[in-house]
């Protein structure tokens, strides 16, 4: 089992951080920022970090999987 995170993982993760330190610095200059507004731009930034990264191929990603058989017709 590979346990080294991938880049996804590692620039989301540091994307994190980055809002944290950002936010105490705001704080250091005497800019209120209320921790559910600092939770919620942590999570916001790690989503659009995420969505924007792409993912490496290997065990856990397929590329073209598809859950839905061939035959499938959806009923209206």
């Amino acid at each position: 089992m590979e346990t080294k995170p991938s880049a996804k993982t590692g620039i989301t993760v540091l994307a994190g951080a980055i809002v944290t330190v950002l936010v105490w610095i705001a704080t250091l200059s005497h800019v209120e920022v209320p921790g559910e507004v600092a939770a919620a731009v942590t999570t916001i930034i790690a989503g659009i970090v995420g969505y924007l990264v792409p993912a490496r191929s290997g065990k856990h990603v397929e590329l073209d999987a598809t859950p839905v058989p061939d035959d499938y017709e959806p009923k209206h």
